[in-house]
């Protein structure tokens, strides 16, 4: 089974008093881009990048002399992506945005039981050659895999967990049910009766338990769509290698 990795999320922002920032879970890669690549592709990542010259036109924060980017508010992309941070490049600052993209998962075979993956790098370094002939990444590791294997890949597709809650007409229904049991069954008829409004208050009572359900009940088990055949590169291998050290 692969290493299990903790996944990047949006946190606060506080900008430092030259208005510089960086993510407080990205690793130091010490301009390593190898390795920041293969950690956007461990991490699932999608990445948007612009220079602040492409933002400022009339005033320039650096007229004053001094190296800040303070005045510059990069717009977000959208609702999805996330801060990894402003910082400071040759080319003058720089803004770093991040999306998970859409859930995927790997597996060696395809068969159905087998997507233990969420990346390929996890898949190669768990798989990939051998550990009699010291190929593999690691003791207990290797199943044979090589360069120019086919492997599997697909989306992941997980259902809402807000779905397997009661809805109101279930609530309705259990209540009716509850009241006909009771020892004055025999005369419940058409209970509850709801006007609008309390039809109304009902679906917004539901709402926080739905979202308590999506923060604490998301399912691990999930079907596959759009799978596709992936063949095995050198590239890979080494993308692989080089994520070795953020594990």
């Amino acid at each position: 089974m692969p290493e299990e990795i903790k996944l990047i999320q949006r946190v606060p922002v506080e900008r430092d008093q030259d208005g510089w920032w960086s993510h407080p879970d990205e690793p130091d890669f010490d301009e390593d881009y190898a390795a920041f690549k293969a950690w956007l592709v461990q991490q699932g990542l999608e990445l948007k990048q612009w220079h602040m010259d492409s933002d400022i036109g009339d005033h320039h924060p650096y007229d004053d002399g001094e190296c800040h980017c303070l005045g510059w508010e990069p717009e977000c992309p959208g609702p999805e992506w996330f801060l990894l941070g402003i910082f400071d490049t040759e080319d003058g600052p720089c803004v770093s945005w991040a999306r998970r993209k859409a859930e995927q998962a790997w597996s060696v075979n395809g068969d159905d039981g087998s997507w233990d993956y969420p990346n390929l790098t996890a898949l190669i370094r768990d798989n990939f050659g051998s550990g009699a002939d010291g190929t593999s990444f690691g003791p207990g590791r290797g199943n044979g895999l090589k360069v120019g294997d086919t492997v599997h890949t697909g989306t992941v597709c997980k259902a809402d967990p807000a779905g397997f809650l009661p809805d109101a007409d279930d609530l309705l229904n259990h209540m009716f049910e509850a009241a006909a049991g009771s020892d004055a069954g025999e005369w419940v008829d058409n209970y509850p009766d709801l006007d609008d409004e309390a039809t109304a208050a009902l679906g917004n009572a539901l709402e926080p338990l739905q979202a308590w359900a999506r923060k604490f009940c998301q399912p691990n088990f999930f079907t596959i769509e759009k799978m596709a055949l992936h063949t095995v590169t050198e590239e890979d291998v080494r993308l692989a290698k080089a994520s070795g050290v953020l594990l």
